[in-house]
């Protein structure tokens, strides 16, 4: 099975190795305006206006990101380990992504 450390090691070579190729990032919706979703991504106080046209997100939901468009859906415990993959990332990067 693994320890919890193993496995946040395995994910963070799989998160490494794509954020090289695509980055895609969880964020959560906080205003709607047609297909344009206001979204917050946390921590760093970023919010942008992001095309939800491809997903049925509604207020409060988690999406991920990709070049300004909504590309999944994910729930709060999904997006809560994927933003804590990129927190160590930066850590580890000197607060750099």
């Amino acid at each position: 099975m693994g320890t919890a450390s193993q496995k946040y090691s395995s994910r963070m070579k799989i998160s490494c190795l794509c954020s090289k190729l695509c980055l895609t990032i969880p964020g959560r919706v906080v205003g709607i305006t047609g297909d344009l979703a206001r979204v917050d991504y946390g921590e760093d106080g970023v919010r942008e206006k992001v095309n939800i046209s491809l997903v049925k997100a509604k207020m409060g939901d988690y999406v991920l990101v990709q070049s300004g468009f909504a590309v999944k859906l994910l729930s709060e415990g999904e997006a809560g380990e994927v933003l804590e993959m990129w927190k160590m990332i930066r850590e580890l990067n000197g607060g750099e992504p």
